[in-house]
C-alpha cells in the first residue's frame, strides 16, 4: 500500500562528484612556472611566449582524479581579464524541463562568496518534490537516504548558487561526497588567502604601466623601481633589497617567481569553473528502477485489497492512495531521466598572474567526468 509522505529532511549538498570516468589533467608541475617565466624574460626582453612545461618535461594530458588548481602544466597567454566576462557571477544554462534540474552552470571566481564553507542548503527541484511528497520511498537511494540534491556550482563559491533549483541535479550521497573531496575542496583551498574582487584588473593595469625587469643577479626575481605603485602580489621593499638591483638603480617592489608555483594564493588568480550534468533519455538509476518495481507490487496488492472492501469510505480512501501512487510512478518514469543524470563533467581553467607583459596569465586546466549515481 502507498506510504504516507514523511516530514521533509534537508539533504545537505556540497556538490560532491562521483567515480572519475575521465580526467584530462597534466601531472603537477610546480617547477615549470619558474622555468617558463625566467625564459620569457631572457628571450627578446620578455616578448616571446613559450609553452609552459612541467619539470619532468611532460606537457600532455594524463589520467588523474583530484583537481590540483594552479599546479598543472600551464601556458602563458596574453589575454585580458575583461574577456572572461563578469567575475563572481553565477551563470545559469537552463533547466531540463520547467520544473526539472539544471543543464549546467558556470562561474569565474576571483573572490569566494564564503571562505570557510558550511551552511549549504540545496533546495529540491519542483519536479522532484511533487513525487517525494506522495511517496518519498520512490526516491530513496537506500533505506535511510533519499536521493541527494547536488549543487552544480557550490553554494559557497558565488552568491545565488545556494537554495535554488536552477543550480541542482539529483545524485547519490556518495557522488556528492566525491564531488566535494575531489573537486570543490581543492578549488576552495586554492581561492583562499589574499584575493579580492578587482585584484586581477589592478594587476593587469600595473603590468601595463610598470613592466618589471629581471634582475641580472637572479633572473627568477622580477623587480620594479616605481615608488608608491600598486602592484598586486608584489612585495614592497622598505629599505634596501637583498639583491643587487642591476639593471635597476634600486628595487621598490619585487616578485620571486619561484613562489608562483609554491604559493599561488599570494598572487592574482581566477578560476573559470563549470559543471554540466549528462542526462540520458529513458535512463534511470538502478535504485530508482528497483523502487518503481517495489511500488508496482504494492499497487497490485492494494488493488487486490480494494476489490475486497465493502465500506465506501475505506474504498474511497484506498482508491485515492492507489491513484496518487500510480501518478507518482508514472511521473517518475516520465521525468526521472531529466532529474537524475548518469554523469556530470566538471571543468576548471586556472588563470595565475605571470608578471610577464607578453603573457600576463599562466593558464592551466583540470577536467573530470564523474558518476552521478555511484
Amino acid at each position: 500500500m502507498p506510504r504516507t509522505p514523511a516530514r521533509r529532511t534537508a539533504t545537505a549538498s556540497r556538490r560532491t562528484g562521483g567515480t572519475a570516468a575521465t580526467v584530462a589533467a597534466a601531472s603537477p608541475a610546480p617547477g615549470g612556472l619558474v622555468a617558463t617565466v625566467t625564459a620569457l624574460h631572457r628571450t627578446a626582453g620578455g616578448t616571446a611566449v613559450a609553452a609552459l612545461v612541467a619539470r619532468s618535461g611532460a606537457s600532455g594530458a594524463t589520467v588523474g582524479r583530484r583537481f590540483a588548481p594552479f599546479r598543472r602544466a600551464a601556458t602563458p597567454q596574453d589575454l585580458s581579464v575583461a574577456s572572461l566576462g563578469p567575475l563572481d557571477t553565477l551563470g545559469f544554462r537552463g533547466l531540463t524541463y520547467p520544473e526539472g534540474c539544471t543543464t549546467g552552470n558556470d562561474v569565474r571566481i576571483e573572490q569566494l562568496f564564503r571562505q570557510t564553507g558550511g551552511g549549504s542548503e540545496p533546495g529540491y527541484p519542483k519536479g522532484f518534490e511533487e513525487i517525494r511528497l506522495i511517496d518519498q520511498y520512490l526516491l530513496h537511494e537506500n533505506r535511510p537516504q533519499v536521493a541527494t540534491a547536488m549543487h552544480a556550482i557550490n553554494g559557497d563559491f558565488v552568491a545565488g548558487a545556494n537554495n535554488t533549483d536552477q543550480n541542482i541535479f539529483m545524485g547519490t550521497a556518495k557522488a556528492n561526497k566525491t564531488h566535494l573531496n575531489e573537486v570543490e575542496a581543492p578549488l576552495r583551498q586554492a581561492m583562499q588567502g589574499r584575493t579580492a574582487s578587482g585584484r586581477a584588473a589592478r594587476y593587469e593595469a600595473a603590468l601595463t604601466a610598470h613592466p618589471p625587469v629581471a634582475l641580472a643577479a637572479d633572473p627568477t626575481v622580477l623587480a620594479w623601481d616605481t615608488p608608491g605603485a600598486d602592484i598586486p602580489g608584489a612585495t614592497e621593499v622598505s629599505g634596501t633589497a637583498r639583491w643587487d638591483p642591476a639593471p635597476l638603480a634600486r628595487i621598490t617592489h619585487y616578485v620571486d617567481t619561484a613562489r608562483l608555483a609554491a604559493a599561488p594564493t599570494e598572487f592574482p588568480r581566477i578560476v573559470d569553473y563549470s559543471v554540466v550534468p549528462d542526462y540520458k533519455p529513458d535512463r534511470l538509476p538502478a535504485y530508482i528502477d528497483r523502487n518503481i518495481a517495489e511500488a508496482e507490487v504494492k499497487i497490485t496488492e492494494a488493488e487486490a485489497e480494494l476489490a475486497g472492501l465493502t465500506d465506501p469510505a475505506e474504498r474511497d480512501e484506498l482508491a485515492e492512495k492507489i491513484k496518487n501512487e500510480r501518478w507518482a510512478v508514472d511521473r517518475l518514469r516520465l521525468n526521472g531521466p531529466r532529474l537524475f543524470p548518469t554523469t556530470f563533467t566538471a571543468e576548471a581553467t586556472y588563470y595565475l598572474a605571470s608578471y610577464v607583459p607578453a603573457g600576463r596569465w599562466l593558464v592551466g586546466r583540470d577536467a573530470g567526468t564523474f558518476d552521478a549515481q555511484e
